[in-house]
């Protein structure tokens, strides 16, 4: 019925059947106990309704008209009264007027006591194919057929129901009484599917009737009750049971793609995430300026080179001045100007971390 109302319509509907279960002022999670709440309600609505239209008769007003009652067995049981009311409507307050021959149609002016307006109403007609069109557009708004084209099918006394101008979403079969899991197994036409569909929705309409009629006879609905069971054990032991599919068998099912993939997805190396921080440890002030002065190299004391120490030193023992006399000067004072540079920076150190400590 949604797709009869406008926009705003629909809203305020929604709103309505939702507000008789949860308010604004609900968290989530209660709004989520009480959606659920409100699906199921109205999906037990629906199969009351769905009960009452396959397993209880209508009352036929005009028993002499036989498309009420084929209309009865045709539609839901709240959209058959709509139809009913037409269709009373089309036999005791429209009068046909006069007719007049367009072509292969046939023209018929239909006049309805319930209107307030004194024009006709045009029903055009071909039999051949039970073609029928009325200027008041019913059918083409609603779905359903006037009372002024139900006055012309009375005067024409066509004894079968138009079948074009049945629309599935008003008919019993408008959501299928079936098991769509294990139909949709089915590897097969769309054809062979729907007359699979159809017969499962007999199968299942004719034991619902069967279990009403003899609900009231005990021994017949144990006989029967037996007769189903015995059915249900030569049936469960000649169908094979396949065995259950993989997890990767049900994906490529889903997904399409049949052929295995020799691609092995390994973890990643050096991966990170937000929030890990870095990879190496922090280093203290002291590490870095440590690290930017370089590593000291060794010195021997015996020589005064670089290279090697005092104990593995081969050559004669000299004196600073030597050195600087015989031209390793320059290379001395470089040292004493890395010994006095790493002395300011220890001295450095020192009183920021007193000033740390204050």
């Amino acid at each position: 019925m949604s797709g009869l109302m406008c926009t705003s319509s629909r809203s305020e509907s929604e709103n309505h059947f939702f507000g008789q279960f949860c308010n604004p002022g609900c968290t989530l999670v209660e709004f989520r106990g009480h959606f659920d709440s409100a699906i199921e309600a109205r999906r037990h609505e629906h199969r009351n309704n769905d009960h009452d239209t396959r397993n209880t008769n209508a009352e036929i007003w005009a028993e002499d008209f036989v498309l009420e009652d084929q209309a009865s067995r045709i539609y839901t049981r709240s959209i058959f009264f709509d139809q009913q009311l037409e269709i009373q409507n089309g036999l005791y307050k429209c009068a046909f007027e006069k007719w007049e021959n367009m072509g292969d149609f046939v023209n018929f002016f239909v006049k309805d006591w319930e209107q307030p307006c004194t024009t006709f109403f045009e029903v055009m007609t071909r039999e051949d194919d039970m073609t029928m069109y009325c200027t008041c557009k019913r059918f083409e708004q609603f779905g359903l057929l006037c009372s002024h084209i139900f006055c012309v099918l009375r005067m024409l006394d066509i004894r079968e129901f138009p079948q074009r101008y049945i629309l599935r979403r008003w008919t019993w079969e408008a959501i299928p009484n079936s098991a769509p899991a294990a139909i949709s197994g089915i590897n097969e036409t769309e054809d062979r599917y729907n007359e699979v569909n159809r017969i499962v929705r007999e199968i299942t309409y004719s034991t619902e009737s069967v279990i009403n009629n003899l609900v009231t006879n005990f021994d017949e609905l144990c006989s029967f009750r037996d007769h189903v069971v015995n059915y249900f054990k030569t049936v469960d032991e000649s169908v094979v049971n396949a065995p259950p599919k993989s997890l990767r068998e049900r994906f490529a099912k889903i997904t399409g793609d049949t052929k295995p993939s020799d691609v092995t997805v390994r973890v990643p190396i050096g991966t990170r995430f937000k929030g890990m921080g870095k990879p190496k440890r922090m280093k203290s002030k002291r590490e870095i300026v440590r690290s930017q002065l370089g590593k000291k190299s060794r010195q021997c004391q015996n020589y005064f080179r670089y290279g090697h120490n005092r104990r593995t030193c081969k050559n004669p023992t000299r004196t600073k001045e030597q050195a600087m006399a015989e031209g390793d000067g320059e290379e001395a004072d470089a040292v004493d100007e890395d010994e006095d540079e790493w002395e300011e920076v220890e001295e450095d150190r020192d009183e920021q971390d007193e000033d740390a400590f204050d």
